[in-house]
């Protein structure tokens, strides 16, 4: 029986304290807590295109933003993890409305602003229903 696809998207941009490294190691442990918890296949290529392409370059950005929208279109849903949204999370946020698949938020607070993002389409926003605190956590919370 083949998983349905879930996107993770979560932040990759590192803020004051984060590290880059540290934010593409939480991509990859909410794609493991949402695989094993979950029926789903977890699929964050921010958690190792980095190691490829520079963030910092913006022909490498784009190149690396293009790729996630284009692995949205063919998942089953999208879940948005950790605790802020970046800009590069609004763009797969907003991609994922408008091609009308379900979009999951891990934590609570950030329901309604995916929900004001997701408001022009007549797209389902709702709470991940995966028992796992850890998938609302920013990497500076869990790579101390």
């Amino acid at each position: 029986m083949k998983k349905s696809r879930i996107y993770v998207a979560s932040p990759l941009s590192p803020i004051e304290g984060e590290v880059l490294v540290n934010n593409m190691s939480s991509a990859r442990l909410y794609c493991s807590i949402i695989s094993i918890n979950t029926s789903w296949r977890a699929l964050a290529p921010h958690s190792y295109l980095p190691f490829f392409l520079d963030d910092s370059c913006e022909e490498e950005r784009k190149l690396a933003l293009q790729f996630g929208l284009d692995l949205i279109s063919i998942c089953d849903c999208i879940a948005v993890c950790g605790n802020r949204i970046s800009p590069g999370m609004k763009g797969e946020i907003l991609h994922a409305a408008t091609i009308g698949i379900p979009v999951y938020v891990a934590d609570e607070n950030l329901i309604e602003e995916v929900s004001l993002l997701c408001k022009d389409y007549d797209n389902q926003v709702s709470l991940l229903d995966c028992d796992d605190s850890r998938l609302a956590m920013c990497s500076s919370e869990l790579f101390c």
